[in-house]
């Protein structure tokens, strides 16, 4: 499946298989129905996985990456993002390059679809969520927000990405 992590369609896995002959020993053989539905079931999943998981930690006004995982990055190669803290509750990531290779070696282009962040914390005992903002093809804004204090608060956070 060359060019992953970009979301990929049934027919990027080949055509419809079809038996030669029977299965004759389901132990030992996979038959068409088998492996048509996992190609199937496969590209289902691609459809709607997050390519990304990062956990970030805030502390007075910085905001740092503890964690990162991307689809694109299995090796865990990749240098951690940064954050901008532009003030209380509002991050701004940017991820370091425009291309990643795949397992061929190929260059992909990475478009973020979208993200959604979730607040792992309370704001002085008061429940917080979260908004995520495009800002780019590779770049968002997350907004952590405590509505019965009316503002942006300072909370650690998940940040899943499509």
């Amino acid at each position: 499946m060359p060019g992953f992590p970009n979301r990929i369609a049934r027919s990027s896995l080949g055509p419809t298989l079809k038996d030669k002959w029977p299965v004759v020993n389901p132990e030992y053989d996979i038959g068409e129905a088998s492996l048509n539905l996992l190609f199937w079931q496969t590209a289902g999943m691609n459809a709607v996985s997050a390519r990304g998981l990062m956990s970030v930690t805030v502390s007075g006004t910085a905001a740092e990456t503890q964690y990162q995982g991307f689809a694109w990055d299995p090796d865990g190669n990749m240098p951690k993002v940064t954050w901008t803290r532009s003030a209380a509750g509002v991050y701004t990531f940017s991820l370091p390059q425009a291309q990643y290779t795949d397992e061929k070696g190929n260059l992909v282009t990475v478009e973020l679809v979208g993200g959604h962040p979730i607040p792992q914390g309370l704001a002085s005992g008061n429940v917080t969520f979260g908004a995520f903002e495009k800002t780019g093809p590779r770049a968002g804004t997350v907004h952590i927000y405590c509505p019965q204090l009316n503002s942006k608060r300072d909370v650690n956070f998940l940040l899943v990405l499509w």
